[in-house]
């Protein structure tokens, strides 16, 4: 509880200033009363984002009993492409949880492309594959290209991201 003695410090000392104006130097008091009361709000934004990403990083530990889903690779390149070619890749992935995973669905980030997934879930310790489909033809001439997939399972985090990328020549 090191931010209660801080803010009770804080509290004390403002008081303490606060009593000890006079007209003379009522505007030197007041701006270092605003800039006291600034650092005091910066440190309350700091212990709360600090405690925000605590919480959320004991949850990813704790939901570790249920289906994880783990991925090879995340993220593939299919190097260079003829405009108009069509690209096929599988992403491999292993259910490294506990429990059965699903595959709820998975998102292509573009009309471009297209995703197949396994439509059965997946035991602990089983790999499967999902499958993309890229379609260069509109796709300008000499372009990087990177897709995102959005895969949606019934695991902790439900949503995890995949990319292709490349160059459409």
């Amino acid at each position: 509880m090191l931010w209660k003695k801080y803010y009770s410090f804080l509290v004390k000392h403002l008081d303490h200033s606060a009593n000890s104006e006079t007209s003379a130097t009522t505007g030197n008091n007041l701006s270092h009363l605003n800039l006291m009361k600034l650092q005091f709000l910066f440190l309350l934004a700091i212990i709360f984002i600090i405690s925000c990403k605590n919480k959320t990083s004991d949850k990813s530990i704790q939901d570790t009993t249920g289906p994880l889903i783990a991925f090879n690779k995340d993220t593939l390149d299919f190097g260079t492409v003829k405009k108009g070619d069509t690209v096929k890749m599988g992403f491999q992935f292993t259910n490294a949880g506990k429990e059965n995973l699903k595959i709820v669905n998975v998102v292509a980030g573009c009309s471009c492309s297209v995703a197949s997934y396994p439509p059965n879930e997946i035991p602990p310790g089983k790999s499967d594959n999902i499958f993309i489909k890229f379609n260069s033809a509109s796709i300008p001439h000499k372009e990087f290209v990177s897709k995102t997939f959005v895969v949606q399972v019934n695991a902790k985090p439900s949503v995890k991201i995949l990319t292709i990328q490349g160059t459409v020549n």
